[in-house]
């Protein structure tokens, strides 16, 4: 998993971010555009998006939450 480091944050591609939850690219894309609450990413360029980590984390937690 390759991955970029911003200022101690850990940036996942969006390939690694699917890879992440066990999950395809294109399931990644559609929570993106559909689930408000699912981090958005940010772009070191306008064809380079990237997930911090952290807020993957953030919302996996929230999920686990709900769910009991």
């Amino acid at each position: 998993m390759k991955t970029n480091t911003t200022q101690g944050m850990r940036c996942l591609k969006p390939h690694d971010a699917a890879k992440k939850f066990g999950r395809s690219d294109s399931w990644l894309q559609a929570k993106v555009k559909t689930d408000p609450t699912f981090p958005r990413p940010i772009y070191l360029s306008h064809k380079a998006p990237v997930f911090l980590e952290h807020e993957l984390d953030a919302w996996l937690i929230s999920q686990t939450r709900e769910a009991i």
